[in-house]
């Protein structure tokens, strides 16, 4: 007679490692939505409040939103020892999915949506017209949930163009005038074109 839960038995012991790593990795997809949510609210609240940000600034209006922000990223960066961008794109995944696929954001919250899908969505969210969203967010919710990120991405990919309002000639005339060419400097005196 073998014990349920004998930890002598090995087949025991590989069920429970097995169980903690899938506990860990939603652990982590669940911490991640909570860093991009709260980057997202301090980004918000200095949009809004840039005085909080700013202190007794001159800066009015728009320039004072503008620069409040850019106070309040480069503080994230420094605090949570990442670049500047990092913050704004953390920040930017959690305002698209927040207003345009909250279903999604909702289960990435709750660990069971990975931050690659999670990310994602929020691309694809923002190349689509506001009367889809729901549609979209209703059917790429059970792909993200289950879906390893390669295979997810074809599929939501798939669904965002059998969604698209807009031919794929005009969007593909538009993505042709938005083309460019960038530099990215690398380690070891190389870079990137």
């Amino acid at each position: 007679d073998l014990l349920l839960l004998d930890a002598a038995n090995p087949d025991v012991r590989v069920q429970f490692a097995m169980a903690e790593a899938e506990y860990s990795q939603r652990a982590e997809h669940a911490a991640a939505a909570a860093k991009f949510a709260a980057i997202e609210a301090a980004l918000r609240e200095a949009r809004e409040f840039p005085h909080t940000f700013l202190g007794f600034s001159r800066l009015t209006g728009q320039d004072a939103i503008e620069m409040a922000e850019r106070a309040a990223v480069a503080d994230l960066a420094m605090r949570m020892t990442i670049s500047e961008n990092t913050v704004r794109a953390s920040g930017y995944v959690a305002q698209v999915l927040r207003e345009r696929a909250s279903r999604v954001w909702a289960w990435f919250r709750e660990g069971e949506i990975s931050t690659a899908n999670a990310r994602e969505v929020a691309a694809l969210a923002t190349e689509l017209p506001a009367e889809v969203w729901a549609v979209f967010d209703d059917q790429v919710l059970e792909y993200a949930k289950t879906l390893a990120p390669a295979r997810f991405r074809a599929k939501a990919r798939s669904l965002r163009e059998r969604l698209h309002t807009e031919s794929l000639d005009v969007r593909h005339k538009q993505a042709r005038a938005d083309r460019r060419v960038s530099i990215e400097v690398d380690r070891d005196g190389m870079g990137w074109l």
